[in-house]
């Protein structure tokens, strides 16, 4: 898991500019819109390091639900992460070598 309701709740509260977000509140229902959720999808991807489309937040768009999107986009984004800086120690290797 890699982040928790609470975190989620927090992120909510920047992005709409309100002092506090339960688990079950609906981001639209709060305020959010499309630019909104674009910025909160990119807090997500620098606070987790996971980049989800911002479709996902009108999907799940309370924290709880985004939470569950969340840890279950993780262990690709690490897969992809992983596989990826392989890939460039492979060919930095490669090129040191010729």
């Amino acid at each position: 898991m890699i982040t928790n309701e609470r975190e989620m709740c927090e992120l909510f509260a920047e992005v709409l500019g309100i002092p506090e977000v339960e688990a079950q509140d609906d981001f639209f229902d709060l305020g959010g819109h499309s630019l909104l959720a674009a910025q909160l999808v990119r807090r997500i991807h620098g606070r987790f390091g996971v980049m989800l489309p911002s479709r996902r937040v009108y999907r799940a768009p309370t924290a709880e639900a985004l939470v569950r999107e969340l840890n279950a986009a993780a262990p690709a984004a690490m897969v992809t992460a992983t596989n990826t800086a392989a890939a460039a120690t492979a060919t930095a290797t490669a090129t040191k070598e010729n």
